[in-house]
């Protein structure tokens, strides 16, 4: 695990255990792994190490994180949106 850790320049969300049954859960980023409680506290600070340094989203995931961004935490910026992100976002505001 830690061999990963240290190779990521961003953060990334790593668990182990099988699909429905997490066993742990950490988010690592250059060499730092933290044990967080649950899936969903792992995603948020993953998302806030994003933020908070000014880390790129990696490519393979830049729509989930951008959807994460602009429909969870409300942030907009001047990068272009995914075409999926927006029509996602539009389609969840039509049915609430």
């Amino acid at each position: 695990m830690e061999d990963v850790a240290r190779a990521a320049a961003h953060p990334f969300v790593l668990c182990t255990g099988v699909r429905g049954d997490l066993s742990q859960v950490f988010v690592a980023l250059e060499g730092q792994v933290t044990a967080c409680p649950s899936l969903l506290s792992a995603i948020d600070r993953a998302f806030k190490l994003h933020y908070l340094f000014n880390i790129a989203y990696v490519s393979a995931a830049e729509h989930v994180w951008q959807l994460l961004q602009k429909g969870a935490y409300v942030i907009h910026d001047k990068t272009a949106t995914y075409a999926c992100v927006t029509e996602l976002l539009s389609f969840v505001k039509r049915k609430m």
